[in-house]
């Protein structure tokens, strides 16, 4: 449809759900606007495109902002303002605007900045391929890039924090624009509290990414004194090792569930707010590929915690497991990938 003759459509639908004639500025049964179309723009006596109240309506752009990156990009102005408003404490924000505490399920782009990835190693090691990544991330739907410089694969070997640090700069300098027109949260993972330190110094990130959970008092005190969202994963050691499992006479999830517990309980005696934890449930970290599936079918459970969850099962070893394709190689995963996140 063009954009008048869709309009069209819409006045008709809300006449069947039951709007009703009434002034302009009246409460309404339900009211369906078009905010912005792809390419379009348009002056008309019934309709302008994009919609003349963006500039002073929150309750429209922010959530224009959640679905519409690639529209928005194109609009600087809009996204300056959309990315102050979400810095903005809730009761300053125009029109009593509120963010919903149920959220949509939201991607999360891993950018591997190591030359030993399991996955896709050696590919992002300069600042144009990392631009390149991180837009292509944005423009199919994440909405937080997580920035790794250590390989966790099996057999990886540890990385010092100062090189560490010196695989990121190039990668948060890269990306930069990208959050600060609030397209995009930034998520750094890394176990070690010089770099988190020196990120959280350079107002460089928007979660920090553990995979030890937080076991360093260090880290634990980094994470306290921030403003960052935190990502605990349960794993059974830093590589993982295929000797090192769940028990296999309990449930995967009923052990993960009581570990989480434990875990939110220690963090929430160190001071930090149980509303900014963020469940990891280490896929592929200590759990046979039997277990993984387990977690899988049982991740609707983790919702019991009363946090959000981040499922990081993109290209694991397991999927090729389970369908008697071990030899797989990993980047030759993605359809098995894309069907579980589709559940």
């Amino acid at each position: 449809l063009k954009p008048l003759d869709c309009l069209a459509r819409l006045k008709d639908l809300e006449k069947k759900i039951g709007r009703l004639t009434r002034a302009r500025w009246a409460p309404r049964e339900i009211d369906i606007d078009i905010l912005a179309w792809q390419g379009v723009k348009l002056e008309s006596e019934r309709l302008s495109i994009p919609h003349h109240g963006l500039p002073s309506r929150p309750f429209a752009l922010l959530p224009l902002s959640d679905v519409a990156q690639d529209w928005l990009a194109q609009h600087p102005d809009l996204a300056n303002m959309a990315s102050a408003w979400r810095r903005l404490p809730e009761t300053e924000v125009p029109y009593r605007t509120r963010k919903s505490n149920h959220r949509l399920t939201e991607l999360v782009a891993i950018l591997n900045l190591t030359p030993d990835s399991f996955s896709d190693g050696g590919k992002l090691l300069n600042p144009e391929t990392i631009a390149h990544a991180a837009h292509e991330a944005v423009r199919l739907g994440a909405t937080v890039l997580d920035l790794g410089a250590e390989s966790t694969r099996p057999g990886a070997v540890p990385v010092h924090p100062d090189d560490e640090w010196r695989r990121l700069l190039p990668a948060l300098e890269a990306t930069r624009e990208l959050r600060a027109q609030g397209l995009v949260q930034i998520s750094i993972d890394s176990r070690h509290p010089e770099t988190i330190e020196r990120a959280l110094n350079e107002d460089s990130l928007d979660w920090i990414n553990d995979v030890t959970g937080f076991e360093n008092p260090a880290m634990r005190e980094l994470a306290r004194d921030s403003k960052a969202d935190l990502v605990f994963m349960h794993s059974l050691g830093i590589p993982p090792r295929s000797d090192a499992t769940l028990p296999a006479d309990h449930n995967a999830v009923d052990q993960i569930l009581a570990w989480a517990r434990g875990k939110i309980s220690h963090l929430e005696q160190a001071g930090i707010a149980r509303s900014r934890l963020i469940l990891d449930p280490g896929i592929g970290f200590g759990k046979t590929p039997g277990q993984n599936l387990e977690l899988l079918r049982g991740a609707h459970r983790f919702h019991e915690l009363g946090l959000r969850v981040l499922v990081g099962h993109s290209r694991k070893s397991f999927l090729a497991a389970l369908l008697g394709a071990a030899q797989t190689p990993a980047k030759e995963r993605d359809l098995e990938t894309a069907l579980v996140t589709a559940q």
